[in-house]
């Protein structure tokens, strides 16, 4: 079982490690890293679409299986969210179902399954964040992400 361990990889602590460059932020959304965790801040402005952030994966994902996704996660403000597997470039086309979830001010795990769509791609958004309500304040953090083949 492979996992993907986004904090350590943050801090530079396994080969291959995620910059916070490599981390997609769109549509008003910033992140950055501290202390291996993304830190996600907003635009003081609403744009067309709701921000996004998206945690590349570089690797395949297999078409047709279930993928188990876990991280947890918190918000200086209770918010909505939508948590989507897709691809890490344009178009983004979502390769498995999204998940709405609604963030808290206090660290909160989150384990979701998917299935990924017969169409394969090589690099991924394991995941993608979606911010449905285009919040123009506030921080969210994530850690600990890590994706694996369900069981």
């Amino acid at each position: 079982m492979r996992h993907f361990i986004l904090a350590a990889l943050l801090i530079g602590l396994l080969p291959g490690a995620v910059q916070a460059e490599e981390i997609a932020a769109r549509n008003g959304a910033q992140a950055t890293t501290t202390n291996g965790e993304i830190v996600i801040t907003f635009a003081s402005k609403k744009g067309e679409w709701p921000p996004a952030v998206g945690i590349p994966e570089k690797s395949s994902v297999v078409a047709g299986k279930k993928i188990t996704l876990t991280f947890e996660v918190k918000a200086t403000e209770a918010m909505p969210a939508r948590i989507v597997v897709s691809e890490f470039a344009p178009p983004y086309t979502h390769l498995a179902g999204a998940e709405s979830i609604k963030l808290g001010t206090s660290w909160q795990p989150v384990s979701l399954t998917f299935t990924v769509a017969a169409t394969t791609v090589e690099n991924v958004n394991l995941p993608l964040i979606v911010f449905e309500s285009s919040p123009t304040s506030g921080e969210v953090r994530v850690r600990n992400i890590k994706a694996s083949p369900a069981q």
